[in-house]
């Protein structure tokens, strides 16, 4: 069964309109952390060339 993500046309939209993205995991054990899917959502990525948000400041977020 192929796992409902990551979705490479997902990907392939944030490329298309220049979105800056977070890569993370939505995880309930450790296992989960960085397991194959999620280095699967990392190889598509990096192959398309998207951004990548590095640093999230929440200080700036609470000010909107």
């Amino acid at each position: 069964m192929k796992n409902a993500y990551p979705r490479k046309e997902f990907w392939e939209v944030v490329k298309t309109y220049n979105i800056r993205t977070v890569i993370n995991s939505d995880c309930h054990t450790p296992e989960f952390l960085y397991d194959d899917v999620i280095k699967e959502a990392e190889e598509d990525y990096l192959k398309l060339g998207l951004k990548t948000i590095e640093f999230i400041d929440l200080n700036d977020i609470k000010k909107r």
